[in-house]
């Protein structure tokens, strides 16, 4: 049996005992640091006002790509510098939904980075995107510009891309648009259309009667719309397109109409481009 244990035996003991119960607790507290404690909130890198355009140009173009007209029209701001021209939100989506209407096969992406630096009104964001149909474009460079709204959302207050730059710095002066809007509203189908409609207007003070465009076309020409103006969207009734050989077809209402002869050389002579 035993014997009680020397006091110098129990101090050994009790040491020993308390060297465990650290070492025990050194790798109880080390895995519960790592376990429960994140990282500090300094150590995570801020969203960037670059990188919240970078985001609102890949969801711009994501939209377009999935034909999402309702989340396309929430990133417009109500005034639009539009390919050279300035127009309201609801005319740039009247353009919009004209080019992904239930047949279009409109397609959009974006190649590589987007850059971004400060434009006079907010953010400026450059990038290459092929878009069009089944078979997408080359590449061409576009460019955004976006300013932020009362509730401190990014929206686009211009849309553009470079061979619409060099085109605009181009353009020679000349009657050419207003030679071929000349010869379409002198159309009979388009007359009376137009007058009916003005007549209908009478009846909703907050309508009126407005275009859109002149929007310029990737071959050189452009195409203008002829429609109503309504609080919340535009309603086109009128297409037109002129190409930069001064060829023009003209739509009333979806259909083609028949320009004749005398008003296509007529418009020919005016907007033909060497």
């Amino acid at each position: 049996m035993r014997g009680p244990l020397s006091f110098a035996a129990a101090v050994l003991l009790l040491t020993a005992c308390k060297d465990a119960a650290k070492s025990s607790d050194a790798v109880d507290a080390g895995s519960i640091t790592v376990a429960t404690n994140p990282p500090a909130a300094s150590a995570i890198a801020p969203s960037t006002d670059e990188d919240r355009v970078r985001k609102a140009v890949v969801a711009w173009s994501d939209a377009l790509d999935k034909h999402d007209a309702n989340a396309l029209e929430a990133m417009y701001a109500p005034r639009v510098g539009f390919y050279g021209h300035e127009v309201s939100r609801s005319a740039v989506m009247a353009a919009k939904r004209r080019a992904l209407g239930p047949t279009s096969t409109f397609h959009q992406s974006i190649e590589g980075d987007v850059s971004v630096d400060a434009a006079p009104t907010g953010w400026r964001a450059r990038f290459s995107k092929r878009s069009g149909g089944a078979a997408k474009s080359g590449a061409v460079t576009a460019q955004l510009t976006f300013a932020s709204s009362d509730a401190g959302s990014l929206l686009i207050s211009e849309e553009t891309d470079d061979p619409t730059i060099a085109r605009e710095k181009q353009r020679p002066t000349g009657d050419c648009q207003s030679v071929a809007s000349s010869v379409v509203n002198a159309l009979p189908e388009v007359q009376s259309l137009l007058a009916s409609t003005q007549k209908e207007l009478s009846k909703y003070p907050d309508r009126s009667m407005g275009g859109v465009g002149p929007l310029d076309e990737d071959d050189g020409g452009f195409t203008v719309g002829l429609g109503v103006h309504q609080p919340d969207r535009y309603e086109a009734q009128v297409w037109y397109t002129v190409t930069a050989t001064g060829k023009i077809t003209v739509t009333v209402m979806g259909s083609d109409v028949r320009v004749p002869p005398a008003g296509k050389a007529t418009i020919e002579r005016a907007c033909k481009k060497s």
